[in-house]
């Protein structure tokens, strides 16, 4: 597992990540979907004002 501060150049070896049940719903989906689909290799997860964005990749 590799997590990265984009902002910053720097990795980091804790995150904790507080979801809505819907970004959660969402997210579980991003991840189902990147592992369906083999040419998929990042899916993009967005706040409802797009403020805040998860990367996801495989």
């Amino acid at each position: 597992m590799r997590m990265l501060d984009e902002d910053n150049d720097r990795r980091l070896n804790h995150v904790t990540l507080f979801l809505t049940k819907a970004e959660a719903i969402e997210l579980e989906g991003c991840l189902e979907n990147l592992l369906l689909e083999p040419d998929s290799h990042h899916k993009h997860l967005s706040d409802e004002e797009y403020k805040k964005e998860i990367a996801v990749c495989v």
